[in-house]
């Protein structure tokens, strides 16, 4: 799973793919990436839209492996319903 951003009534939340480490379980993601968007943990709408995207590191090793880094961003449109997750 990579990134996923939520948006609805003007509020967005987004987490990185890198939280995976953290948050593995797809619910718990889900309902954290609702929180960064200042929504309830079980909010949904018919207006929500989804993003999910996909990030990647670039640079020389030394700057990888010391976690300074820049990433790259690639991603689409989920959907809009409760049906898409």
């Amino acid at each position: 799973m990579g990134g996923l951003t939520l948006t609805d009534q003007g509020r967005r939340g987004t987490l990185l793919s890198q939280v995976w480490e953290k948050l593995s379980d797809p619910k718990v993601f889900l309902r954290q990436v609702k929180r960064k968007a200042s929504l309830t943990e079980d909010y949904w709408s018919e207006s929500v839209r989804v993003w999910r995207y996909e990030t990647g590191s670039f640079g020389d090793p030394e700057t990888t492996r010391t976690g300074k880094q820049q990433t790259a961003e690639s991603g689409g449109f989920l959907g809009r319903s409760a049906g898409v997750l």
